[in-house]
């Protein structure tokens, strides 16, 4: 027997028992699912012998801030990387993924999808395994372009990964700013060929070069220092 009552459907059907059993579902309800995924290759696609990644939290961003709230549906992937969010509304929605440190994302990092009644709407996230840039920014007193016993690292200088080359730090460059020692890191990084620039900083004059061409692989560090001295 099949019954419509309001948005739900109900029928009857045996359990794994045997026995007779009353079930139903509300119409007015789909889903999202996909799949996170290994991008060796990093373009984009899930391709042939690209293994899911397991234990990714995938959420849906209610109040679009870019953190998993308390009230927010979430789930984590399985063994083979595939993720599913039932019971949702029709309606919109932001879905987000949640990367883990040491990996760089190859495609989006959320969606904004429309749920249909009864629907359900695939996105997959593509991530790869990520390099770092670290390094110093260094009070270079005697102007030699190396750091010397007892040179001191400058807190508060900002170096950037420069991705288009234009020696202009953009919104959507990677930065970081040095520490009380001196220190900066810039993680999650995927692997490739880049141009790493230490930003002017007024009242200094740099003894180093101003930017360094750095190669980063999979896992991979590359360090460079940056000397700077008072005018």
């Amino acid at each position: 027997m099949l019954a419509s009552i309001g948005t739900k459907l109900v029928f009857d059907a045996k359990d794994e028992s045997g026995n007779d059993q009353l079930w139903s579902f509300d119409t007015n309800f789909g889903s999202i699912s996909g799949s996170i995924f290994n991008d060796a290759n990093h373009n984009g696609a899930k391709d042939s012998g690209e293994s899911g990644l397991a234990g990714w939290r995938v959420y849906i961003d209610l109040n679009n801030d870019g953190v998993p709230n308390k009230n927010e549906p979430t789930v984590r992937t399985s063994s083979s990387g595939f993720y599913q969010i039932d019971d949702l509304p029709a309606g919109k929605y932001t879905v987000r993924q949640t990367r883990i440190s040491g990996y760089a994302a190859t495609t989006n990092e959320s969606y904004r999808v429309t749920v249909e009644a009864l629907g359900n709407v695939v996105k997959k996230f593509g991530n790869a395994i990520a390099g770092t840039v670290r390094g110093y920014v260094f009070d270079d007193t005697n102007h030699n372009g190396v750091r010397d016993t007892g040179e001191a690292g400058l807190f508060n200088f900002r170096v950037f990964i420069d991705l288009d080359n234009d020696g202009v730090l953009d919104l959507n460059e990677p930065t970081a700013h040095t520490n009380s020692a001196g220190r900066y890191e810039i993680a999650d990084v995927l692997p490739g060929d880049y141009r790493i620039r230490l930003k002017p900083k007024g009242g200094y004059v740099s003894t180093t070069q101003k930017s360094f061409g750095v190669s980063l692989s999979a896992g991979g560090t590359s360090s460079k220092r940056f000397g700077v001295a008072l005018i």
